[in-house]
């Protein structure tokens, strides 16, 4: 799920940063997935699109490029108004973002 050699290479080799982003992300993820997963309980494509955008730019700035890819996919969808769709994105991207996580944890500590 993580490009850490990727990342790394674009920090110029700076574990220290690249620690620091993990812990970041570990703390603003839960809610950046609240606000998706509140806005497809509530029918709100725009605020779905919002929420996966913002979601999609944070995995993009650590080299997760499945989740982001699948975070931009249900961006799409939802400015389609595809809900169900959203649904079946959301699960996947639980599932991809958990394992980012796990991933995260160990480079953070």
């Amino acid at each position: 799920m993580l490009d850490r050699d990727g990342l790394l290479e674009r920090l110029d080799g700076d574990d220290t940063l690249l620690r620091e982003m993990a812990v970041l992300f570990l703390e603003e993820c839960p809610s950046m997935l609240d606000a998706v997963r509140e806005g497809i309980a509530q029918a709100d494509t725009v605020r779905v699109q919002h929420a996966a955008h913002a979601l999609k730019g944070a995995l993009l700035s650590l080299s997760a490029d499945p989740a982001a890819h699948t975070s931009g996919k249900l961006e799409t969808v939802a400015g389609g108004g595809e809900l169900d769709r959203c649904h079946t994105l959301m699960a996947l991207l639980e599932l991809q973002i958990e394992r980012l996580q796990s991933e995260l944890r160990l480079l953070g500590s």
